[in-house]
C-alpha cells in the first residue's frame, strides 16, 4: 500500500513529538516512523530509567543523612525488587500506547517498522542519509524533499 505525505519524519522520539505537535492543523499531512516505542530511547532506555535508579540512591543517601541530622537511629535495606517497579513505572512497563494515540490526536500518522530507505518525490527520488551516501559512492545521485512514502 502507497500513501502520500508532506513531510515524512524518521523517529518518534522528542522532536518527532514537537514536529507532529507544531504541525497540528497546518493542513499539512505527517507521516512518523518509527521502529521502537513513541516517545524515543529517553523515555524507556536511557534519561528516565536511570534518573530514576539515581533518584533511588539519593533517597538512601538522604536517610542515611538522618542520623547526622535529627535521628540516633535509622535502619534501611535496599529492595531492588521496589526500584525496579519504581523504573518500570516511570517507564510505562514499555508500552508506548497513550503516547502514539497522543501522537495521531495530534494529527499525525504513525508506522512501525525501519524508516523508509528512500521515498519519491517531486520529478525525483529522494533517499535517507546512509542510502544517499551508498549512491553517491556508486555515482548516484538522490534528490528532491520527500512526499511518498511506500
Amino acid at each position: 500500500m502507497e500513501e502520500s505525505f508532506d513531510i515524512i519524519c524518521i523517529g518518534a522520539g522528542p522532536a518527532g513529538e514537537a514536529l507532529t505537535s507544531d504541525l497540528a492543523g497546518s493542513g499539512l499531512t505527517l507521516a512518523v516512523v518509527e521502529k521502537a516505542l513513541v516517545g524515543g530511547e529517553c523515555a524507556y532506555y536511557g534519561c528516565m530509567p536511570s534518573k530514576t535508579l539515581l533518584r533511588s540512591a539519593e533517597v538512601i543517601a538522604e536517610a542515611g543523612r538522618a542520623r547526622e541530622l535529627a535521628a540516633s537511629r535509622v535502619e534501611w535495606a535496599v529492595d531492588f525488587h521496589k526500584v525496579h517497579a519504581r523504573v518500570a513505572w516511570m517507564t510505562r512497563d514499555l508500552d508506548d500506547t497513550r503516547s502514539a494515540r497522543a501522537l495521531e490526536d495530534e494529527g499525525g500518522v504513525s508506522g512501525r517498522g525501519p524508516a523508509p530507505r528512500s521515498a519519491d518525490c517531486d520529478g525525483g527520488r529522494a533517499a535517507t542519509h546512509r542510502q544517499a551516501e551508498r549512491r553517491h559512492r556508486h555515482r548516484h545521485r538522490a534528490v528532491g524533499a520527500a512526499h511518498t512514502w511506500s
